[in-house]
């Protein structure tokens, strides 16, 4: 349609001004700014909308209008060598500067406010044509076609390369830290940096760009033995923390620095933390903590002040300890040890361990905003210290693993709860996050069918073999906020999890065996699909624990996992970073490296949840007594959310019609005429659905 409307839609607070030359009266002031560009009628029935995405990107919705016609649609890509779909539903566009990639669209329609996601692909429908085709949807409402577009790249060599840990910093750049095996392998690292030699075994920190196209830094970190990246951290300037541990001859120097705490191995095993700059190019300071038996390091938390938390077990009944620690002696077998260094890496804060007369594991660690501690992990031991109020004083496991969940005041001298979480049967706790009110979460997996569930949950019923489990534990560890399974019929581990702002749970995993059926992706997401043998997933759950609101496969035809996961503040970016197999993962165009290097490689995905909302019409009509129209009335929209009301003058039908209102907004609407009055004057009422029947009529 040659003779289309162009119109902005969603005005925005801020407003331009224009001085240009010596003539004011071609200055321009308080010129508007709007979120949305709409060419109204590209075809009939059809509104192309543009607007930008939370990662600065420029993306296209078509909006068909009820009773248009979708299969109008249609998109040439001049230049084109080739158009061809990939076997993710993406339009892959072939050109001689490279392959262009245009996301599956997701498709949609809204109902009472909700968004109801209808089936849909890209069709190709010859010499560089592509349209799209829809499944059954409502004719009488708008359908919303919205191709969105995220970043996906390998990361390794050609040996075996394990990337476990991410971070996002507030421009969007990902720090990935993990290990590399194969010191031939060609792991790849930045000129500059702390270590470009790979001692077969050794520790990798990476820092991605936004846009997952080049690396900002990439460097290696360990000794002449096996070292391993357990745990990460990022400070507000950009330094990163490093955890994890360290298989050394007893003396031999993992790289440590001048004035820290433990200089040289002292065992088969030893923790380390490493303080990196932020250009990746030295140590701001590195110590090792161990003993002369095993201790075996996971993960790490800063504060504010540059403070790092350490947790991760120990053998050893000679280990480091405090005065007025929780534990300063051993309870068994292996104990958690939870550490806090100073600031510069040199002393400890306070040590102290925790534990039974079995083994017991830390693997992760968070902080609240007074930097108590929350420790998660696994224990053996039946008598693990629990608190008088806990949730769960009883250990259930028998022989098996049980979860617990500890949280230590900040000056490290006293439990403030301690609970076993877990059913009959093995329960691992992985991952660890905390909330603006102290709520703590846990992430992990079960074989429990009695693992502990509250009512209302996601997923209230163990599906079999092992499920994942996520679960919401109140500040005072004594009630279970939520708590669900996360799983289908095969094994399914969850591993890591970030919060929101608006405490949205961000949980990523694996889900194992190409029988694994049902496990719960939601309509529309990037890829429905189990595709091999081993597959991420990657989740969204609500503050609740009731509902997904976004959740995902992504791998390829071998064997894929996820391990760490990171958030944006507002929950609309996140990003995954794992392991991969697979000859066909899913990379993006321009990414830093599309290409399978061989054994495992690392990955890293970066997923933008664009939504639109809800947005409906408000229309009716005005009439006099013998059901004409009335021209010249003033009908006032005005609603609860933006509080800005809006005048429509009725034409000689007396028809009104308002658009772009916000669902599940408050909203009344008023009539007025300098010479009548009206029966209704108005009418109050919370926007569901498009409306158009709402009726005034003229008193005699």
């Amino acid at each position: 349609n040659d003779s289309f409307e162009t119109v902005a839609l969603d005005e925005q607070n801020g407003k331009i001004n224009r001085f240009r030359g010596v003539d004011v009266e071609k200055w321009l002031t308080d010129i508007p700014t709007f979120a949305k560009i709409k060419q109204q009628n590209v075809y009939s029935g059809v509104d192309l909308i543009w607007y930008g995405n939370a990662v600065q990107e420029i993306e296209y919705d078509f909006d068909v209008q009820p009773n248009g016609d979708f299969r109008q649609i249609e998109m040439t890509f001049d230049g084109a060598d080739k158009i061809e779909i990939g076997k993710n539903g993406d339009l892959l566009i072939h050109t001689e500067a490279g392959i262009m990639r245009q996301r599956k669209p997701v498709t949609y329609q809204n109902h009472n406010g909700l968004r109801q996601l209808i089936s849909s692909g890209f069709e190709l429908r010859g010499e560089n044509k592509v349209g799209f085709n829809v499944g059954d949807y409502d004719a009488n409402a708008v359908l919303t076609i919205d191709p969105s577009l995220n970043y996906s790249t390998y990361l390794g060599g050609s040996g075996f390369d394990d990337s476990r840990l991410i971070v996002m910093d507030a421009g969007g750049n990902a720090y990935v830290a993990g290990h590399t095996f194969n010191a031939a392998s060609q792991f790849p690292t930045t000129s500059g940096v702390f270590s470009t030699a790979n001692n077969d075994n050794d520790v990798f920190i990476t820092k991605l760009n936004s846009s997952g196209t080049a690396l900002i830094y990439s460097t290696f970190l360990g000794g002449t033995g096996d070292d391993f990246g357990l745990g990460l951290a990022v400070d507000a300037r950009g330094n990163a923390f490093v955890s994890g541990t360290s298989f050394e001859q007893s003396g031999v120097a993992f790289p440590t620095t001048n004035g820290a705490y433990q200089r040289l191995s002292n065992g088969a095993s030893d923790g380390f933390v490493t303080k990196l700059n932020a250009t990746g190019s030295s140590l701001i300071y590195s110590t090792m903590l161990g003993t002369t038996t095993n201790e075996y390091g996971y993960g790490v938390a800063i504060d504010s002040a540059g403070a790092a938390y350490f947790v991760g077990s120990t053998e050893s009944s000679a280990f480091p300890t405090t005065l007025g620690a929780v534990q300063f002696t051993s309870g068994g077998s292996g104990d958690v040890f939870i550490t806090k260094f100073s600031a510069d890496g040199a002393g400890l804060t306070y040590s102290t361990y925790l534990g039974g007369t079995s083994s017991d594991e830390a693997f992760a660690v968070a902080l609240d905003s007074s930097n108590a501690v929350y420790v998660t992990g696994q224990t053996f031991s039946s008598n693990f210290p629990v608190s008088l109020l806990a949730f769960d004083r009883t250990y259930n496991a028998n022989s098996f693993h049980d979860a617990f969940v500890t949280k230590i005041n900040p000056t490290g001298a006293v439990m403030l709860y301690s609970t076993f979480l877990g059913g009959a049967n093995t329960d691992e706790a992985r991952g660890i996050a905390v909330d603006s009110a102290n709520n703590a979460y846990v992430v992990g997996r079960t074989l429990s069918n009695d693992f502990p569930a509250t009512t209302g949950a996601f997923d209230a019923s163990f599906n079999g073999n092992f499920d994942g489990f996520i679960t919401k534990l109140d500040s005072n560890g004594m009630n279970l906020l939520y708590s669900t399974f996360i799983g289908g019929n095969g094994s399914d581990f969850a591993e890591g999890i970030a919060l929101d702002s608006s405490n949205n749970a961000f949980v990523t995993g694996s889900t194992f065996l190409s029988n694994t059926v049902n496990f719960p992706v939601t309509t529309g997401s990037y890829d429905v699909s189990h595709n091999g043998s081993n597959d991420v997933f990657a989740l969204k759950m609500n503050p609740t624990g009731t509902n997904l609101i976004y959740s995902t496969f992504l791998g390829g035809s071998g064997s894929d996992n996820g391990y760490g996961i990171a958030t944006s503040t507002n929950g609309m970016v996140f990003a995954i970073t794992g392991t991969t197999t697979s000859e066909n993962f899913p990379t993006t165009t321009n990414a830093f490296d599309t290409t399978y290097n061989g054994n495992t490689d690392g990955f890293v995905t970066k997923f933008s949840l664009t939504t639109t909302a809800a947005r409906l019409k408000i229309g009716g009509d005005v009439k006099s007594a013998n059901n004409r129209g009335v021209r010249g009335a003033s009908v006032t929209l005005m609603c609860s959310q933006n509080n800005v009301s809006q005048t429509f003058i009725t034409n000689k039908r007396g028809n009104f019609q308002f658009e772009n209102i916000a669902a599940n907004d408050f909203c009344q609407v008023t009539v007025s005429h300098p010479k009548y009055e009206f029966t209704p004057d108005s009418l109050t009422f919370t926007t569901r659905e498009d409306v158009d029947d709402l009726r005034f009529y003229r008193k005699f």
